[in-house]
């Protein structure tokens, strides 16, 4: 089922990379829907608006500022007359001072929140969430070389194991110690939504966007390479004569193939409560330095990792 003139898409986070992608794909759309874009700070809405002017001008764009994504009645007004949601603001957090102050309540209550405000919207039709291969991947594992992750593969790390101070992490290899945490938040956040689903039963359906790293060009205008996504800010990195890092996950998907899938999952009712799984390319850190050092300007550290790219468990891209 197709969009039309009269669906409103909300998008959270709309300014953020993967959701400012979601929000350009919509507008592309002829005769398509308007998008009602929710932001955080009165800055950022500005961006947006001095992007779309036209849309602005016709009533395609709305900019709206949700200032706390985590409580439900914050979305009573910007989300009325709403008949989908692409929920896609999640902060990508690996330093905090409370682990569950500052990293697993708000991962968590942010997706609740705005389920919770949904389900007061009955004109609502279908939800989309932005998750992560972070949901999917066994930390402690390592590589799990010979392994294939599957959209049936969870995180095992427990809301009480991640919130533990005292957590041992010797028991992950070294390098997912530092990723440990957010895996587990984003983890925690997918379980709750889902438990909330089930308990709610509404009439609307939900579906989650799983992916690994994401990269690709931005729509908006980049301030600084400091307000960039953490994905980004490694490509940046690797351009620009960084140490090349440890190998992580060696799976990035173009940031307009990530777009295109919430897009699609929003408009097939017969899709629901799937696990949407997108890898994309195998391709390691030696070898993105390797393209930059083609890029005119570019200055890619000359050091090489030589990692050993069957080392990984592949992700297979997959639905169900």
């Amino acid at each position: 089922m197709s969009f039309t003139f009269s669906d409103v898409v909300f998008v959270t986070g709309a300014n953020g990379h993967t959701a400012q992608r979601v929000v350009d794909q919509l507008l592309a759309i002829p005769n398509g829907p308007k998008v009602r874009a929710a932001v955080r700070s009165d800055a950022s809405g500005s961006i947006i608006r001095s992007h779309y002017p036209e849309q602005i001008s016709n009533g395609r764009l709305e900019v709206v500022q949700v200032t706390n994504i985590q409580d439900p009645s914050s979305f009573d007004t910007v989300m009325q007359g709403v008949t989908h949601v692409a929920h896609i603001a999640s902060p990508f957090v690996l330093q905090v001072e409370d682990i569950e102050r500052d990293l697993l309540k708000p991962a968590i209550e942010g997706t609740r929140g705005v389920l919770t405000a949904a389900l007061k919207q009955p004109t609502i039709k279908s939800i989309v969430v932005t998750g992560s291969f972070a949901t999917i991947a066994d930390a402690k594992g390592g590589y799990r070389t010979g392994y294939t992750y599957t959209n049936k593969d969870f995180n095992p790390i427990t809301y009480e194991e991640a919130k533990d101070p005292n957590l041992d992490m010797t028991q992950f290899p070294e390098l997912h110690r530092h990723f440990a945490r957010y895996m587990a938040s984003k983890r925690c956040a997918e379980a709750a939504m889902w438990e909330l689903y089930e308990k709610e039963k509404p009439s609307w359906t939900l579906n989650t966007i799983n992916t690994a790293w994401v990269g690709g060009p931005y729509v908006l205008p980049l301030p600084s390479i400091a307000k960039a996504s953490t994905s980004t800010g490694f490509l940046y990195g690797l351009a620009t004569g960084a140490d090349i890092p440890p190998q992580e996950w060696p799976t990035w998907i173009d940031v307009r193939d990530v777009a295109k899938a919430h897009i699609n999952a929003l408009q097939k009712p017969n899709l629901n409560k799937t696990r949407i799984l997108i890898g994309g390319q195998r391709i390691g850190y030696d070898q993105i330095a390797e393209i930059a050092a083609k890029i005119p300007g570019a200055t890619p550290s000359q050091t090489r990792n030589n990692f050993d790219m069957v080392s990984p468990a592949i992700i297979s891209s997959s639905y169900g």
